[in-house]
């Protein structure tokens, strides 16, 4: 079983309907190539490097389930279930063989041990299994901030276009690119796709001049209303991604509708209770940016020419 990266692999218990790639699915499309006996299930990882977390993360952002291990062959983002409990696995392409054995089992395939390893160069396909389109995975990253998704996207960027499956690689892509789009990232480095990382420096402006890159793409990544809470923003009028940590809240998104403005703000320093003053946070910050209206005219400049003197 060779891993390509594709981070919603999940098992039934996990499996999101329309954003999953289901694990059975590949165990389906097993059977159905004809194949009744399987000596060694190996788990090929190796498109991406071993480093399963970013070295400078917070030990807390593991114990908290805040993000799964990393690796190009993952399911349930190595998550499984300890005496009923939420826990993460040390070794995520071992996890995967193991759950593959087991739903082969269940059909009826005879299947012996389990392993990693790397897959011959001339092995021959026997069946695959196909994500959803990419547009709809990052839709979902981004609706429910999946740290681990992002991370596993940041490393296939950097195979893509640096042949190296690492998170160094991946930011390093992410920068060169928006360079190339006369973003530069200006506020210093980028440690992490996720964000996680307290080393990353971006800027007001930085998120402000990619939400300009994405209105005029229309990539429509951006929604109507803020993590978790049910009510609409002005109807849409404010389309906005929203994000805190225990030192850092940021909101960014698109105001209006007929002439939208970007906006983005972060505030660093603790607070009590840091999610429930961070969400209340964004929420007003968000009612007020509702109200938005484009005015009738849009002066030329921000100050205007002075008046000549009377007489």
């Amino acid at each position: 079983m060779v891993g390509s990266g594709d981070p919603v692999i999940r098992t039934a218990r996990f499996v999101d309907p329309g954003i999953s790639t289901p694990l059975d699915g590949f165990a389906d499309a097993i059977v159905a190539a004809g194949v009744k006996r399987v000596g060694t299930l190996v788990a090929d990882d190796g498109r991406y490097d071993q480093q399963r977390y970013v070295p400078t993360w917070k030990p807390a952002y593991r114990e908290d389930l805040d993000v799964g291990p990393l690796g190009a062959l993952v399911v349930d983002q190595g998550v499984t279930l300890a005496s009923g409990k939420p826990a993460l696995v040390d070794d995520p392409a071992r996890q995967v063989a193991d759950e593959l054995a087991g739903l082969l089992r269940a059909r009826g395939v005879t299947v012996g041990d389990t392993a990693r390893g790397l897959a011959p160069a001339d092995a021959q396909s026997v069946a695959v299994v196909t994500s959803q389109p990419l547009k709809t995975v990052v839709g979902w990253m981004l609706d429910v901030s999946d740290n681990s998704t992002a991370e596993l996207l940041t490393k296939e960027l950097g195979v893509r276009v640096r042949g190296e499956g690492s998170t160094p690689a991946g930011t390093a892509t992410v920068r060169d690119v928006l360079g190339r789009l006369g973003v530069a990232l200006a506020g210093g480095p980028t440690v992490d796709g996720s964000g996680l990382d307290r080393g990353s420096r971006l800027t007001c402006a930085d998120l402000a001049a990619v939400l300009a890159l994405g209105d005029r793409a229309d990539l429509r990544v951006l929604r109507d209303v803020l993590p978790g809470d049910p009510r609409p923003n002005g109807d849409g009028n404010v389309r906005a991604k929203g994000g805190y940590l225990d030192d850092v809240t940021g909101l960014a998104g698109i105001a209006g509708r007929d002439a939208p403005v970007a906006f983005a703000f972060l505030v660093n320093g603790g607070v009590p209770k840091p999610a429930q003053n961070a969400v209340a946070g964004m929420h007003r910050i968000a009612d007020v940016l509702a109200s938005y209206r484009p005015p009738d005219r849009v002066p030329d400049a921000l100050v205007p020419e002075p008046r000549p003197p009377r007489g």
